[in-house]
């Protein structure tokens, strides 16, 4: 296939022996930006975290999604819910940040809602006709958990999210997520598209350059790992020798091994990329995984979260070792952001064209065909993207 062959978004949908990648637009372009916010995020199932990040009634946290202001809350029947998060008085913000209350309550004139979502009170209303009170609850969120994991449907339209994943619990049994705790939560902000923090996270190829100091002495072995593509997400698992979760000069100072893991899975880390927009790795004594948020084409925020085994963080030496992991992890993460704005700078380039992949891409790969088979037929995206079909 020839360069120019390779503007038809049919050229992504190949095999990853035979595919070209997305074309540059898919990275820079506002206006296709726009498409991915309504058709992929809005439509899709969404990670914001994980069970144990509000652990009370009451226990809430603000943030906003595809342009979507919304609101996260434990009610008083311990359940995790989701609401739009906009006064249904006159569209003040209710919430903002993260913290604990009894009720939430509009910070402009005061119309008060239950953690059940329902409006209680709203004061001066008794002269306006026909009001009722139960006509005005916050719309709620299609919400779902598995594995400890939250994740919501901002459209309403999707098909259940055990349907989306197909194997993905029993495929990641042996780590038993569901008993992870979150120990740190960051955030950063990055200066580029969301889609490819999440590819450089889910391949080997950039190791021996980016991280040629520092991960790349990890010792992976990326002969052995192999792409799992059942359901609405991507794996793939590589041998290692020790934890993948720390550098080399802190080897000694690691966690046990997590007691339900086999031979195999004990000595090596898997990597899991969930559709859209959520990324996690599984290694031999923990767990750490990241929430996205798009910004702008050339704008991401997302959240690391570093997450063990309840017994690893009742050790009393807990909080000393952990620094060698979360050490790891902004190290690496440094690096990665460093070439990743840098790739955004080239991809915004005029002269930039469609490449190939490296058989060490193959998670790239897959998501990017995933993402071209729901571009292929949408004229809108194709005409943002400056492609045919």
């Amino acid at each position: 296939m020839t360069q120019s062959q390779a503007s038809g978004i049919d050229a992504v949908r190949k095999d990853r022996a035979h595919a070209w990648t997305l074309p540059p637009r898919a990275f820079s372009s506002s206006r296709y930006f726009r498409w991915e916010q309504a058709s992929l995020i809005r439509d899709g199932w969404h990670c914001v975290g994980r069970v144990d990040h509000l652990p009370a009634p009451g226990d809430y946290r603000a943030f906003e999604l595809a342009g979507t202001p919304l609101v996260m809350v434990r009610d008083r029947k311990h359940e995790l819910r989701v609401y739009s998060n906009v006064c249904r008085h006159r569209g003040m913000i209710l919430a903002r940040g993260e913290g604990s209350c009894r009720r939430l309550q509009c910070p402009f004139h005061g119309w008060t809602y239950d953690l059940d979502g329902s409006l209680v009170a709203a004061a001066l209303m008794d002269q306006t006709e026909d009001f009722d009170k139960n006509d005005f609850g916050l719309p709620e969120i299609d919400t779902a958990e598995t594995l400890g994991f939250v994740f919501i449907n901002l459209s309403g339209n999707a098909a259940p999210l055990e349907a989306e994943l197909g194997d993905f619990e029993s495929v990641h049994a042996p780590w038993s997520l569901q008993d992870m705790v979150t120990t740190r939560r960051k955030r950063f902000d990055v200066k580029c598209n969301w889609k490819l923090f999440l590819q450089v996270f889910m391949e080997y190829y950039h190791l021996p350059v980016v991280h040629a100091g520092t991960l790349a002495d990890i010792r992976y072995q990326p002969a052995s790992a192999e792409v799992h593509d059942r359901g609405c997400y991507s794996s793939l698992f590589g041998l290692h020798e020790g934890t993948g979760a720390v550098l080399e000069t802190d080897g000694s100072s690691t966690f046990d091994t997590i007691a339900t893991l086999g031979a195999v899975d004990s000595n090596g880390s898997r990597y899991t990329h969930v559709f859209p927009s959520m990324a996690f790795c599984s290694t031999r004594d923990c767990m750490w995984f990241y929430e996205c948020y798009p910004v702008s084409a050339n704008e991401s925020v997302f959240y690391m979260n570093s997450c063990f085994p309840k017994a690893t963080t009742e050790r009393d030496d807990f909080e000393t070792v952990a620094h060698a992991y979360y050490d790891r992890w902004d190290i690496a993460l440094a690096e990665d952001i460093d070439v990743l704005e840098l790739q955004q700078t080239g991809l915004e380039s005029p002269l930039a064209k469609p490449g190939r992949y490296s058989w060490m891409e193959s998670g790239v790969a897959y998501f990017e065909r995933w993402i071209a088979e729901r571009v292929k037929d949408d004229s809108n995206a194709l005409e943002a993207l400056g492609v045919s079909p």
